[in-house]
């Protein structure tokens, strides 16, 4: 049955690497949160004032004699926010001008990027890119741009083997999450929070099986009976038409499937897939493919 899910994943999703990661720190009252980060070179720190009028300002301290040097911004009304960029490995150590007696004040860690590496940012409700074909060996980097999330290995909530491989926060507390992948294989996983909201992604790790699917674009009646052709064309047109009539196919015999009320939306695709996990036809599993 897990196999269902792995090919629909593989199917709907696109490929696409994004640029290296953007991590926010807050200025709060007294504070930045969070005070210590771990980044790659490469990769950006933006600071945003939540509250209160502040600096982020390169150095130690006011008596460091080069504070300032690597960088000064304000953090105010008028200037929200700061980023910059750090490309050259290092501990970077700054504080606020106005607070620093507060022990307002942050850390920088900024390592030096493996070659092997592949990032995907968790922005709204989903991760991009939300396919990734990597090596063994590879390590993929999920990083929070917005919102918290998680990075939860299986298919979802209902997985009997959901978060068996890892489970990881992604927050403004633990913004992320690094992972390396020895075996070959295709792992699914999801948000747990954002489930339902369809974020969903999958790492392939090695070369994928062939494709042995059929053609997902217009597949063929299957009656009353729910296999996998029938979850693929429910959430086809969920997800790219928007509100549409309900597939033709809609189990009208199954007490679960609840919504089949002319409109498709996440529900109805939940309960196809829920059906389709339970009643399939294992002859119509198929192979992933991307």
């Amino acid at each position: 049955m897990r196999r269902i899910a792995l090919c629909l994943t593989a199917v709907l999703l696109s490929v696409g690497m994004p640029e290296a990661a953007v991590i926010e720190i807050q200025a709060l009252s007294t504070s930045f949160s969070p005070d210590l980060v771990n980044i790659l070179h490469g990769d950006t720190v933006r600071w945003v004032r939540i509250v209160g009028i502040h600096t982020t300002t390169s150095g130690t301290g006011s008596g460091d004699p080069e504070a300032g040097s690597e960088w000064i911004s304000a953090l105010d009304g008028g200037t929200p926010s700061f980023q910059r960029q750090f490309n050259i490995p290092g501990s970077y150590p700054y504080f606020c001008e106005f607070h620093e007696g507060f022990g307002m004040d942050g850390v920088i860690n900024v390592g030096t990027r493996p070659a092997n590496m592949v990032d995907v940012d968790a922005v709204g409700m989903v991760f991009d890119p939300d396919s990734v074909q990597i090596d063994p060996g590879d390590q993929v980097r999920w990083t929070r741009r917005s919102e918290s999330h998680t990075t939860t290995s299986g298919t979802g909530s209902a997985d009997p083997n959901s978060g068996l491989l890892w489970d990881a926060d992604l927050n403004l507390a633990s913004p992320i999450f690094t992972r390396q992948f020895d075996d070959e294989g295709v792992f699914p996983y999801y948000c747990g929070p954002h489930e339902f909201d369809g974020m969903l992604g999958v790492v392939v790790v090695g070369d994928p099986p062939a494709c042995d699917c059929p053609n997902f674009t217009d597949p063929a009646a299957n009656g009353a009976v729910v296999n996998v052709f029938d979850v693929v064309k429910a959430v086809d047109v969920a997800f790219r038409n928007g509100t549409a009539p309900q597939s033709p196919d809609c189990p009208v015999e199954d007490t679960d499937v609840t919504s089949c009320d002319g409109v498709t939306n996440v529900f109805d695709v939940v309960a196809f897939v829920d059906v389709a996990f339970r009643n399939g036809d294992p002859a119509q599993f198929c192979t992933p493919c991307l």
